[in-house]
């Protein structure tokens, strides 16, 4: 019986000349900073109640008839009911730790309180609405923070004004390297908001005495960093 023959095909593999290495990128990295500063233009107070009793129920109602006066007085200021916010509401015991009878803690009574957040977009209301909350039982108030009502325009202002920054600062490092400089490759943002700065003074008539409520600057403030190619 007759053999079929073998057949041993050669595959030539060709070496393929090595590739040109390409120069790295050549970059610069820079940050760059920019703000808007404002006078605040609105203003959030948080205001308290806090009633004491010797049961949980009589303390719970003395307090909500005193925020029931608080809310009808800002109602009457001209505040919106979309404008305050309840932020605390609390009820707790209260005891007398340093009795001389050796028997533990003394219950004295029930605290009942609670607290809301007012957003008022009138800063020359700041005072009279502490004024006449104090006086219709609001016995706690703090928290109070300026802001502005519309940060964005104020934040593109900021944002322009870091970019311009960044690019001035990769210039000035290119002309001292003696290089040139080529496209920007990429642009990151980190937002920072700095606090209000002593601008002006408010002040509220309370029983007579003036108290003086600082409306200070608020300074919108962004941060870029950007990488720009160094051009051949």
């Amino acid at each position: 019986m007759s053999r079929m023959p073998t057949v041993v095909l050669a595959l030539a593999v060709l070496a393929a000349p090595a590739l040109a290495q390409e120069s790295p990128l050549r970059t610069i990295t820079v940050s760059g900073e920019g703000a808007a500063v404002v006078v605040p233009d609105q203003a959030i107070v948080s205001i308290g109640v806090s009633r004491t009793a010797a049961d949980p129920g009589s303390a719970l109602a003395e307090m909500s008839e005193a925020m029931t006066a608080v809310l009808a007085r800002l109602a009457e200021a001209g505040v919106a009911a979309t404008d305050i916010r309840t932020s605390e509401l609390g009820l707790s015991p209260l005891y007398d730790y340093n009795n001389d009878f050796g028997d533990g803690p003394r219950l004295l009574g029930f605290q009942a309180s609670t607290m809301v957040s007012v957003r008022l977009g009138d800063l020359d209301l700041v005072g009279p609405v502490l004024d006449v909350t104090v006086r219709d039982g609001a016995n706690s108030v703090g928290g109070l923070v300026l802001s502005v009502a519309d940060e964005a325009p104020l934040l593109d202002i900021a944002r322009r004004d870091a970019v311009r920054d960044a690019l001035e600062r990769a210039a000035l490092y290119a002309d001292a390297a003696g290089v040139g400089l080529g496209e920007v490759l990429s642009i990151s943002e980190v937002f920072r908001h700095d606090g209000p700065m002593p601008h002006m003074m408010i002040a509220m008539e309370a029983d007579g005495a003036r108290v003086p409520i600082a409306a200070g600057e608020s300074r919108i403030a962004a941060s870029v960093t950007m990488v720009l190619a160094i051009a051949d």
